[in-house]
């Protein structure tokens, strides 16, 4: 690939190579085109309504849809070099083109004839980057349209088994497969399952074992949401801010990507003691955070404690 067709980019905090040439991009998401019958914009699920009641009736199985971005990633030739692609889903604004990155997946040669995966980039709790493979639909030039669910699974776990060699140089971030669940434990996965996950999720792809029909993307509602992925703490950590009236305190949590602060109401100065602690702490330190409990009385958070790491919105309940 030409020089001039790429640039160097941050991304999941490391430095890569990012295709911005509007041509070389065309060429190469034509080139999965043909090899794949599948465009970046491509549906992945048709989005839940009550019209799909009847068709979950049909035998399913489903996996969690995370809060992080769709992406492909495209194994292929180009002028018989091995290239391995990211693409995005979606197209920013102003531009002709989904961003495109270069990354450097050690797959087996065979792999590089044409294999495409659906997957999502997401950041964990703890700001690691990773990719979630949740399906294939071409496999070294082969499709997979026709195959069953569950055999598709043992492909993609067969590839990361015995066809890829997990290299930390090369790999901008860790490849993981998702995994795939019987309708009747959606229950216990919520309780049990979902808790213990280091990144949030936002619904539920109920993939059907007749390939013939449609996946169905269900997507939690805004209460629903919450109350899955908050942490159910009950201390929660906000940044403490004075202001210009005594003992009147402004508490701010992280937004749900972690890029900024918000403000999330006023604190609850009860007591003396509270009051001198906090003063002191904000007189001494130039960023406070403090660890608070809801009080149901007043229906605010006191402060308690010091506390370490903001916590963030979607974390109150």
């Amino acid at each position: 690939m030409d020089p001039k067709h790429i640039s160097r980019t941050s991304f999941c905090n490391k430095e890569i190579d990012n295709v911005t040439d509007n041509l070389m991009k065309k060429y190469i998401l034509d080139n999965m085109g043909i090899k794949s019958q599948i465009k970046y914009s491509s549906r992945y699920a048709k989005i839940y309504n009550d019209q799909f009641k009847k068709n979950l009736n049909n035998p399913h199985i489903f996996c969690l849809k995370s809060s992080g971005t769709p992406y492909l990633l495209y194994c292929t030739q180009i002028n018989d070099t091995n290239y391995c692609f990211l693409i995005d889903k979606k197209i920013k604004d102003g531009y002709e083109y989904p961003k495109i990155f270069i990354v450097h997946y050690r797959f087996d040669p065979e792999l590089f004839q044409g294999t495409l995966f659906e997957v999502e980039l997401i950041r964990d709790k703890n700001q690691k980057w990773s990719i979630l493979i949740g399906d294939i639909y071409t496999m070294g030039g082969n499709s997979m349209k026709n195959i069953q669910v569950h055999d598709i699974i043992n492909h993609c776990n067969d590839i990361l088994t015995n066809k890829y060699i997990d290299d930390d140089f090369c790999n901008i971030c860790p490849l993981f497969i998702k995994r795939y669940f019987d309708i009747q434990e959606i229950g216990d996965v919520l309780n049990n399952f979902v808790p213990k996950l280091s990144y949030r999720i936002r619904g539920f792809y109920f993939v059907p074992l007749k390939t013939t029909y449609s996946k169905i993307l269900y997507l939690l509602k805004d209460d629903d949401y919450k109350k899955v992925n908050s942490k159910n703490k009950d201390l929660i950590s906000f940044r403490i801010i004075n202001t210009v009236k005594s003992d009147i305190y402004e508490l701010y949590l992280f937004n749900e990507q972690k890029t900024n602060i918000q403000k999330h109401s006023y604190a609850s100065i009860p007591n003396i003691e509270t009051s001198k602690w906090v003063k002191e702490l904000i007189n001494t330190k130039d960023e406070c955070i403090v660890e608070c409990k809801y009080n149901t009385l007043f229906k605010k958070w006191v402060p308690i404690k010091e506390g370490t790491v903001i916590d963030t919105i979607i974390d109150v309940k």
